[in-house]
């Protein structure tokens, strides 16, 4: 990457992509990827997804927690309420930026699915919104 910035938005979601293009093709090889390495995967797609969309519109997010991303990415480019509520559910199921020790619950084959799918609708959100559009 060549560097943090509004320019930037376009990598940032090509490397969204890439990380679902990761879960999806290790979706098949479970002896690799098992679910909470595909979980990680989403997440991090999702993050790169929404900093992308953001910057695309001229914002940095302030807050990193995904929850955040997605006030911020609302503020510049609303999305359906049933999308922005899937991300903040992962937000609260992954709990990477809690301070506390614990150890997380494994992840199911159903959940990594609707994670999935969920990931997917984020990346045609944003291509629609960032790429195919310009900003406002």
């Amino acid at each position: 990457m060549d560097g943090i910035g509004v320019n930037g938005w376009m990598e940032y979601i090509a490397e969204g992509h890439q990380y679902l293009k990761a879960a999806l093709g290790g979706r098949k090889r479970a002896a690799v990827f098992d679910n909470d390495l595909l979980g990680n995967l989403i997440g991090l797609s999702v993050e790169k997804l929404l900093v992308g969309l953001c910057l695309r519109y001229g914002h940095m997010p302030a807050d990193h927690t995904l929850g955040g991303m997605v006030a911020e990415a609302n503020s510049v480019c609303p999305m359906e309420r049933s999308l922005a509520e899937a991300i903040v559910m992962l937000d609260r199921a992954q709990d990477l930026c809690s301070l506390d020790v614990h150890m997380p619950r494994p992840v199911s084959e159903g959940r990594i699915e609707t994670l999935l799918r969920m990931n997917e609708r984020l990346a045609a959100f944003v291509e629609e919104k960032a790429v195919l559009s310009s900003p406002q």
